[in-house]
């Protein structure tokens, strides 16, 4: 696959001093093409008289792919009393996706022919309001409220050749989000919490083929419901410790597969972590000393829509360690430290499971510098 991606923004906003009254408006342009040689399989002769398709070397799919995106946005934040804030934001996005696609294939004899041609094309736009308060307890301390509308615009499955299937609607979803945030000890001890729950309609879900890759998509309806903790502490000069906490109960709430009817109603997300923590505690001296040690933890997760690949809990343990100048540092480093086995996408082509592992440990050095 042979892709070209071409974007443009332009902002323009109140002046940065301003107190009561702030301003910000905006466009933004981008350009996708992606142009797509995909050779599905190559066979022996063998393999291909077990297969039932005793003449056919190989197969490929051909396909151009043009997407655009259009989009104009604007936020007004607005300091009625000096504890609160409101803001009140829009953005209007349009997209148009077009398609050329064809499979070829190419027998033992050298003779090629053409199937599943299409040329199809799709677009659609939506307006995405934003809605936030912001209340300052103190000058340390503010609570918060927003609910935005999230959006993926639609898009179309080069890999298949059923213009029924070809279509994919676009994802929406209204966000809501209470927290609190503080920041202590003239900065020195900040917290944050975050409860959040995002209802997403016609979620744009990735379906795997007979082999177990990813190669098309369709759509469900999904909600996740969670919450965020992080706390940075700086107890003497130059320590620093972090933790962090997230937990997201992510299910499907209406989803059936469209090739097998299979439902998946009540099942959780693909790669979507219950939980998620990291422990992080690192120091700099006055002559450039730098150690961090941190830890990552994961909770369990599936592989796919039906719940059956799963991986358990782990956690990762890194390490780092060297010298630092005024714009560069030596680092001596470990990933992985206690050499954690643990699987980064597991699939059952033709029914038996297969697993790809996360990396091993990597012990290394670096060089970095900054210009």
């Amino acid at each position: 696959m042979i892709s070209n991606i071409w974007s443009q923004e332009f902002r323009f906003q109140s002046p940065t001093n301003a107190e009561r009254f702030n301003w910000l408006v905006g466009a933004y342009l981008q350009n996708r093409q992606f142009d797509v040689d995909q050779q599905q399989v190559e066979y022996t002769r063998e393999g291909a008289a077990f297969f039932g398709i005793p003449t056919i070397r190989f197969g490929d799919t051909v396909a151009e792919y043009d997407q655009d995106t259009l989009a104009a946005f604007g936020q007004i934040d607005f300091v009625p009393i000096d504890p609160l804030t409101l803001t009140v934001g829009l953005r209007y996005e349009y997209s148009r996706d077009d398609l050329e696609r064809r499979d070829t294939a190419e027998t033992f004899s050298g003779i090629v022919t053409t199937s599943g041609e299409l040329d199809d094309s799709i677009d659609g736009d939506a307006l995405l309001p934003r809605f936030a308060v912001t209340y300052r307890l103190n000058p340390n301390v503010a609570v918060y409220g927003s609910v935005t509308r999230g959006y993926r615009p639609v898009t179309l499955n080069y890999t298949i050749a059923d213009a029924s299937l070809n279509d994919v609607r676009q994802e929406s979803s209204w966000n809501y989000e209470i927290g609190v945030k503080s920041s202590l000890l003239d900065d020195r001890l900040t917290f944050s919490l975050a409860g959040f729950i995002n209802e997403i309609d016609d979620y744009q879900v990735l379906l795997p083929n007979a082999q177990g890759f990813f190669t098309d998509i369709t759509n469900a309806q999904v909600r996740v419901v969670g919450f965020e903790a992080e706390a940075r502490a700086i107890p003497l000069e130059g320590l620093e410790l972090i933790a962090g906490f997230g937990f997201a109960d992510a299910e499907y709430t209406d989803y059936s597969n469209p090739s097998t009817g299979e439902s998946f109603d009540g099942n959780k997300l693909t790669y979507a972590p219950e939980y998620t923590f990291n422990l992080a505690a690192q120091y700099r001296s006055p002559g450039g000393f730098f150690s961090r040690l941190e830890l990552q933890g994961l909770g369990t997760y599936f592989f796919d829509d039906a719940n059956t690949l799963e991986q358990d809990p782990f956690v990762l343990v890194n390490a780092r360690i060297g010298y630092e100048f005024d714009n560069s540092g030596v680092y001596l480093f470990a990933n992985n430290l206690f050499d954690q086995e643990y699987f980064t996408a597991a699939f059952a082509p033709f029914g038996t499971p297969r697993a790809n592992y996360g990396d091993r440990r990597v012990v290394g050095i670096q060089f970095q510098t900054r210009f």
